[in-house]
C-alpha cells in the first residue's frame, strides 16, 4: 500500500511540475520565429494527460496502459536533430536524446511486462524533461517558469 501511495504522490508531483511548465510560446526577447527552433510540444495539455495516465498505469500495475501512455508521451515530444535549421543548442539536443532513449526503454520494458524496470525509466524520463527545460530556459528558448501560486 505504501508503494501505491508513493506512486500516487509522484502522479500529483508530475501534474504539478507539468502545470508549472511554460507553454510553447517563446519569451519576447527570443528573436524572430525563423531564428528559433520549432516548439517541441505541439499539444502541452495532451502531453500532461499522457504523463498522468502513465503514472496512474504504474500505480495500477497495468503495463498495457503504461505502454499506451508512453507512446503518447513519445509522440508529444518532437525529436531534435543536429541538422535542424535553426539548430537548438547542443546541450538541449543531448537532453532531448536522453529523454527519448529513456522513454524508448520504458516502452520496451512495459511491452515486456517488466513494470518495475519500465517505471524506473519513466522516472528518469521525467528527470530528463526537467533538465532539458532548464537548458532551454538558460538558452532563452522558452520563458522562465511562472511564479508558484500563493498559499
Amino acid at each position: 500500500m505504501s508503494r501505491r501511495r508513493a506512486l500516487a504522490g509522484m502522479a500529483v508531483a508530475a501534474v504539478l511540475l507539468l502545470g508549472a511548465a511554460p507553454q510553447a510560446s517563446p519569451p519576447e526577447n527570443a528573436g524572430a520565429p525563423e531564428e528559433r527552433p520549432a516548439p517541441l510540444h505541439a499539444d502541452v495539455a495532451a502531453l500532461e494527460r499522457a504523463v498522468v495516465d502513465a503514472t496512474l498505469a504504474y500505480v495500477h500495475s497495468d503495463c498495457r496502459a503504461a505502454r499506451a501512455a508512453l507512446d503518447r508521451i513519445d509522440a508529444g515530444c518532437r525529436r531534435l536533430s543536429r541538422d535542424d535549421t535553426p539548430k537548438a543548442p547542443d546541450d538541449v539536443i543531448v537532453y532531448d536524446e536522453t529523454f527519448h532513449k529513456t522513454v524508448d526503454l520504458a516502452r520496451e520494458f512495459a511491452a515486456g511486462e517488466q513494470l518495475e524496470r519500465s517505471f524506473d525509466q519513466f522516472v528518469w524520463a521525467q528527470r530528463a524533461c526537467r533538465l532539458c527545460h532548464g537548458q532551454a530556459q538558460a538558452a532563452k528558448l522558452m520563458p522562465p517558469h511562472p511564479p508558484k501560486p500563493g498559499p
